[in-house]
């Protein structure tokens, strides 16, 4: 069986700037705020979550107690998801629209649909303004629903 895990922030990266505080992601998890988890590389996670789905592989849950990979930082595991919970994953990019990253998930033959950047921001657990300081390009990426919730 396959092990695969997905780090979820609790701080923000060095490129926001709210860098070095706390994101509050893994406490929003468990009160049904956050409810996917945007990452990058499609291809490989749609392989991993299918792969979890068909109970060849686990997927972990973790964070970081402190600064990620600092010397006395550790990861911790706070969820194990299995072929038995509800995961999913959607493909979405960002698009550039009079100068804002606009959210879009991909709904089949090359077509996109935008979404409300309030409701994405919000289901990901952040303002409009921390999830606009959260993504700079456009390069595909994947949304990891943890409900059946889909755009």
């Amino acid at each position: 069986m396959k092990n695969y895990n997905l780090i979820i922030d609790t701080y923000f990266n060095s490129k926001h700037k709210k860098a070095g505080l706390q994101t509050g992601f893994v406490h929003q998890m468990f009160d049904g705020n956050k409810i996917h988890q945007i990452v990058k590389d499609f291809d490989k996670w749609e392989e991993r979550i299918e792969k979890v789905n068909n109970g060849k592989a686990v997927l972990h849950l973790k964070f970081w107690d402190s600064t990620p990979h600092a010397k006395n930082s550790k990861l911790n595991e706070f969820l194990v998801v299995t072929n038995k919970n509800d995961i999913s994953i959607q493909e979405m990019a960002f698009f550039k629209e009079k100068g804002k990253l606009v959210p879009a998930v991909h709904t089949g033959f090359g077509n996109f649909k935008n979404i409300d950047i309030k409701v994405m921001a919000q289901n990901e657990g952040m303002s409009i303004d921390d999830f606009n300081n959260s993504y700079e390009n456009t390069e595909s990426y994947g949304i990891i629903h943890f409900t059946e919730f889909h755009y």
